[in-house]
């Protein structure tokens, strides 16, 4: 969900994750008010999708669109 495209709804999406963090006892890292962030995935598929943009933003240093990130 875009902020821009509906901003009462993406606030309230936060403060209840921001309340699942608390009951399920999770490290604030995952809190919205921090550096991170968690985020919950609709299906198993987006998860894994995401996992992999995550790790090759990773290694890359975030410059994986440069002709020095990739993989010879």
């Amino acid at each position: 969900m875009l902020w821009a495209t509906s901003p009462a709804c993406t606030e309230l999406e936060t403060h209840v994750l921001d309340w699942l963090v608390g009951m399920l006892d999770l490290p604030a890292a995952f809190r919205s008010d921090g550096r991170g962030g968690g985020v919950l995935q609709d299906t198993a598929s987006s998860a894994a999708l995401c996992a992999l943009v995550a790790a090759r933003e990773r290694i890359t240093r975030g410059d994986s669109t440069s002709a020095a990130a990739t993989p010879r």
